[in-house]
């Protein structure tokens, strides 16, 4: 019996934005179309070559090279790169780094109980290294850090050059709730603070979830209308995920992440079955 594997693929994430208003108007592209990319795995000698692989289609690059650690500090990473800054620049692309808690949930609280420092701290390296703004990307907090959120958001909006970008990554929200790790994100507040909003439409499926999509075009299109109800249009940023997830029969956990190129070996290496889920609007592959 051949080992069956399931995996809902979704076209790292390539936010699009389709409008004439967004606050930096030179970011626009000549159909007023933004694009924007998260780069974060892989080695970062090989980051150049993978944007120059979107042929001219990015206009900003988010990095990892901001992290925060233990403490709530503001640390630099390993992928720290002044010769990427310099190739993209030369390009016209912009960027940023993605201030990331990875999901540790005590170093998102001591980040924003450490909000005053590491706004300051923040800022200072966005100037000192040449960058072009961030993201702030804090995320697996809830409800009662909401307000916290919201004024970090605000002292980095106090404390950047206007000339730079701040953006945040927020949950998507089709359930319309406002606890749990969605109920950290003041949608309104946070974007009268922010030159645009990351919506994470993605990950709908999770490891460690039963199998389903990344990203069905129910969950996208209520997540549209949560934002839409309380955001202008010109701020909001698609998150679309080039992954996909897989499960394997008979196991008891799964969803594992896998990306495009892994799938591509699958196919080859396997007999297997592609098909379109109508009801989920995603491809899938069976192998």
């Amino acid at each position: 019996m051949r080992k069956r594997i399931s995996v809902f693929l979704i076209l790292l994430f390539l936010c699009i934005i389709h409008t004439n208003n967004i606050a930096n108007a030179s970011l626009l592209s000549d159909g007023g179309r933004f694009n924007m990319t998260y780069v974060y795995f892989g080695e970062t000698s090989r980051y150049t070559e993978l944007v120059d692989n979107t042929k001219g289609s990015v206009d900003l690059v988010a990095i990892s090279f901001f992290d925060i650690d233990e403490n709530g500090e503001l640390v630099l990473t390993d992928k720290y790169s002044h010769s990427f800054i310099q190739d993209m620049h030369q390009r016209g692309i912009k960027v940023v780094p993605f201030l990331s808690n990875h999901w540790n949930i005590s170093a998102g609280r001591k980040a924003l109980e450490n909000r005053h420092k590491l706004a300051g701290d923040v800022v200072s390296a966005i100037e000192l290294f040449g960058l072009d703004g961030v993201n702030v990307d804090i995320e697996g907090l809830n409800e009662l850090d909401r307000e916290n959120y919201v004024d970090f958001v605000r002292l980095v909006r106090e404390k950047i050059n206007p000339d730079k970008l701040l953006s945040v990554a927020v949950a998507a929200n089709p359930f319309y709730i406002d606890n749990l790790w969605q109920g950290s994100y003041d949608y309104v507040k946070l974007a009268g603070y922010s030159d645009f909003f990351v919506v994470m439409t993605y990950d709908e499926s999770w490891q460690g979830s039963m199998p389903g999509p990344v990203a069905s075009s129910t969950f996208l299109e209520r997540s549209i209308n949560y934002a839409l109800e309380r955001v202008p249009k010109e701020k909001i940023l698609l998150g679309i995920p080039f992954y996909g997830r897989y499960w394997k029969n008979g196991s008891s956990y799964g969803g594992y992440g896998i990306g495009l190129d892994d799938i591509e070996i699958l196919k080859n290496r396997y007999e297997s079955t592609e098909y379109f889920d109508e009801t989920s609007k995603s491809p899938c592959l069976i192998v």
